[in-house]
């Protein structure tokens, strides 16, 4: 699954967050003109802003570690592989 790129910013909007470029769309709309970029989420309360914003970066260290691990024949832990599932969206999340 690809995600929209990295960084992921505060918008125009106070309570939005926005990426300069989205997966499958090319052409700016009147949204992305009025939110300062390609919508990733609105009405985020700003204790959440943060981390919504660290995301993309959070996921890739997170992969980052598990390499690591990996390469050193060192043991992944469950939460670790359960967190890149979830965040590649690779699980029902109603499920969990």
């Amino acid at each position: 699954m690809r995600n929209t790129p990295a960084p992921w910013t505060q918008g125009k909007a106070s309570d939005s967050i926005v990426s300069a470029s989205c997966v499958g769309i090319d052409q700016p709309d009147n949204d992305t003109e009025f939110y300062g970029g390609y919508v990733i989420c609105e009405s985020v309360h700003p204790c959440n802003r943060s981390l919504i914003m660290a995301a993309p970066d959070l996921l890739a260290a997170c992969k980052a570690v598990r390499f690591l691990l990996f390469i050193n024949g060192e043991v992944v832990p469950e939460e670790l592989d359960k967190a890149i599932t979830k965040a590649e969206g690779k699980v029902d999340h109603e499920k969990q």
